[in-house]
């Protein structure tokens, strides 16, 4: 994916700047914007789709920094049991 496309999913998605604004900063279209947002989505989507094993779940959660060492761990576990079963 091109740096600009993820520069105008941030701009949009994370920063919360409206896509018309956007649009006006890079000289685009708002429609050219949308599209690459569009564009951003579809590759998380499959990203996730993709690396999501069978029957687990998917989810966002906020937690303490400190915390996230052990999520990790918890996750490498149980991919890593997965891997030995061969599914």
């Amino acid at each position: 994916m091109e740096p600009a496309t993820l520069a105008i999913a941030r701009a949009v998605l994370v920063d919360g700047t409206k896509q018309v604004e956007v649009a006006a900063q890079i000289g685009a279209s708002r429609a050219w914007v949308s599209e690459a947002v569009a564009k951003f989505l579809k590759c998380v989507e499959d990203a996730e789709r993709l690396s999501v094993p069978k029957g687990w779940m998917l989810d966002t959660v906020s937690l303490p920094r400190d915390l996230w060492p052990q999520v990790r761990k918890l996750e490498r576990e149980a991919r890593a049991r997965l891997k030995k079963s061969g599914a």
